[in-house]
């Protein structure tokens, strides 16, 4: 089962499942490769702004970046999510209560921890935004050199975040109500 995908700027898709495997898929549908990215599930991808790389995150606390031919080129200790910046070589992550960013070849900074596990991470469009959400349904919002600049809490655990195109606008989906 599919839990995660994401295009790049190369029309490639990359997804992420149950099995622990990432598959690349070319634009017609047809899957380029797959390899095993991690032991137990993919939920979690997300492509360098260039594509030539791709970052995943999985529940079994590895964060590994990848080539896209499926070579494993580092590798962090932390969980799903994970996300790559849109317009900047920086990754954000979550490891537990932590949300961690790094730019690519430096040591990961922590930015302030949350009460619970850390669920979902999205970028706006632009990359200067980083929205955080963790169990208890706490959303934080940073910039991108990990000042926080507004939090809010939503009425149960958020299982979706994403950014409009054009405009800041976060929505957020929860658990509870199927409310956006």
């Amino acid at each position: 089962v599919i839990q995660t995908l994401a295009f790049n700027e190369k029309d490639e898709l990359a997804t992420g499942g149950d099995d622990g495997r990432i598959r690349i898929w070319n634009s017609d549908g047809t899957q380029r490769f797959s390899f095993q990215g991690h032991p137990s599930t993919v939920c979690s991808v997300s492509w360098r702004p260039s594509g030539n790389q791709l970052v995943s995150g999985s529940w079994n606390s590895s964060v590994c970046i990848w080539d896209t031919s499926g070579n494993k080129i580092a590798a962090h200790e932390g969980s799903s999510p994970a996300a790559w910046n849109p317009t900047k070589d920086l990754i954000a992550w979550a490891s537990g209560s932590k949300v961690l960013l790094a730019e690519t070849g430096s040591l990961p900074r922590e930015l302030t921890s949350y009460g619970s596990q850390v669920v979902r991470l999205a970028w706006d469009p632009s990359g200067a935004k980083l929205a955080s959400a963790d169990l208890s349904g706490e959303i934080r919002i940073w910039d991108r050199v990990g000042k926080s600049e507004s939090s809010m809490k939503a009425d149960s655990m958020v299982m979706a975040a994403a950014w409009h195109p054009n405009q800041p606008l976060l929505a957020i989906g929860c658990t509870a109500n199927g409310n956006i």
